[in-house]
């Protein structure tokens, strides 16, 4: 075999630019703490959970009708007292509730937003409206229909209230 006498070699540059490093000593102490948190609710779980099952509570039979009801529920409906135009009512019901909570919280989102122009009202009320503001969005719609419905009793009337005053996030 013949060798060369002289060998080839590139020259490579080294970047010269800023270098970032993240000190592992932070993300280490966040990691033991989350996994010493998740460990200490684990052993509270684990300690507790005698105490929250009844002593006559039979996990074999629960599962049992737990699976019967499923079955019942899915795999065996009875449409028998449904018919196909009560269905399509109860369709177009729940289309016009959408529309008509849409454009009621239109209409008032609207007044609440003028309301709540520094330039057109006092400071005092923009600070009151966008606090009441921030109260609603902070609690989920679920829970502002049931409490309407606690109220109002189920029905259509807590449905409108509970979904046009509260603020879905976009």
């Amino acid at each position: 075999m013949i060798k060369p006498e002289k060998s080839l070699t590139m020259m490579t540059q080294t970047p010269n630019g800023p270098q970032f490093s993240i000190p592992l000593r932070f993300r280490d102490r966040r990691r033991i703490t989350v996994y010493l948190t998740l460990m200490v609710l684990g052993g509270l779980t684990l300690l507790t959970l005698p105490s929250m099952i009844p002593s006559h509570f039979n996990l074999g039979a629960a599962i049992q009708s737990f699976g019967a009801n499923l079955q019942l529920m899915f795999l065996d409906p009875h449409l028998s007292n449904t018919t196909f135009m009560a269905l399509l009512k109860a369709l177009l019901d729940s289309i016009l509730l959408a529309f008509l909570t849409t454009l009621l919280g239109a209409v008032i989102a609207f007044g609440f937003a003028l309301a709540s122009t520094r330039q057109l009202v006092p400071t005092w009320l923009t600070l009151v409206i966008q606090s009441g503001m921030a109260l609603i969005r902070a609690v989920p719609t679920v829970l502002w229909v049931l409490i309407y419905s606690v109220v109002f009793g189920l029905g259509a009337n807590a449905a409108v209230i509970g979904i046009t005053f509260t603020v879905s996030p976009t």
